[in-house]
């Protein structure tokens, strides 16, 4: 059984994955790193660690497969001067693993695995250019891609100005004494108080140009809890303030580039408040948008899409 063995370190998950010669997925295994109780997030030298202890174990729970090649995220982003320690993990154990097999080993990025897993994820196939919006604690990006031979032609059209999506959920989840990541609490909550059909209180967000603010709702929410709101209601508020946010930034998006498609990815696109309360607004604008939504399971950090791009690269390269 010939695979392709993927691994990705991102910041906050150690992820590998194998995946079968017509791109079935034959195992995928990630863990979460460990952020101490009360804190907002790791150092880079943490996560490097964490990652170095972490993959020599979850490589070991793969099953026996004919590695044919190797491949690795090896920054965050496929642009000049990206870097983050915490990918020299993956690449480093990718290049050693392909070394002693004699398989060929490939590379990619972070960011493309999230753009390939979100595509594989909810099978659907693009027409041409497309917009992403990649949105999670480390990254508020969205972009134009062009699907390519070996991976992605990506372009930054906007981005968070100040606050990732993922951090404002994050800091205003700890302040209201959720864990971290604190996503899923948050999401819970505002979902069940939007459901109960409390008002939302309202808190803002700015789009400047093609780039977003996010600290106005950081505010605000801060605002919310000093006045003595329901952990619900503030969690709706955050929430609720995203999605009309998303929604005017895809709009703009629509209109400037002409691109009728768009995939959301990353972990926050794995809300569920979002998913529900996003397309009908987009619908209003124009009965033309298509969104996508990654599978939540393939929302958050992983290697599938890091695999499935490394499979391409595989079969352009002309083994078989």
């Amino acid at each position: 059984m010939k695979a392709i063995l993927a691994l990705d370190t991102s910041c906050y998950t150690t992820s590998v994955c194998l995946v079968g010669m017509d791109g079935t997925i034959i195992a995928h295994e990630r863990t979460l790193l460990k952020v101490k109780e009360g804190t907002r997030g790791l150092r880079q030298s943490e996560g490097v660690f964490q990652h170095v202890e972490n993959m020599p174990v979850l490589i070991g729970k793969l099953p026996k497969a004919e590695i044919a090649g190797v491949c690795a995220s090896m920054k965050p982003r496929p642009c000049e001067g990206s870097y983050m320690p915490v990918f020299t993990v993956g690449s480093s154990f990718g290049r050693s693993i392909s070394s002693l097999w004699d398989v060929p080993f490939f590379e990619t990025t972070h960011q493309e695995g999230h753009v390939m897993a979100g595509i594989r994820s909810c099978g659907w196939t693009p027409r041409g250019r497309f917009l992403c919006l990649h949105l999670s604690g480390g990254t508020t990006e969205l972009l134009s891609v062009t699907p390519e031979a070996d991976g992605f032609a990506i372009e930054i059209t906007g981005q968070g100005a100040d606050l990732h999506a993922g951090q404002l959920i994050d800091r205003v989840g700890i302040t209201l004494g959720f864990p971290f990541p604190a996503g899923r609490y948050m999401d819970n909550a505002a979902l069940a108080y939007a459901e109960s059909e409390g008002e939302i209180p309202l808190v803002k967000t700015t789009l400047d140009g093609s780039d977003i603010h996010l600290s106005g709702a950081e505010a605000g929410a801060r605002r919310l809890i000093a006045e003595g709101a329901a952990k619900e209601a503030v969690a709706a508020a955050v929430l609720d303030a995203l999605t009309r946010m998303v929604d005017k930034w895809v709009w703009r998006a629509v209109q400037k580039t002409g691109c009728y498609e768009v995939l959301l990815a990353g972990g926050v696109s794995a809300s569920a408040y979002m998913r529900r309360y996003l397309p009908p607004r987009l619908e209003k604008r124009s009965r033309e948008i298509r969104i996508y939504f990654a599978k939540p399971e393939w929302s958050t950090d992983n290697a599938m899409g890091v695999a499935h791009i490394g499979l391409l690269q595989y079969l352009g390269d002309g083994r078989k």
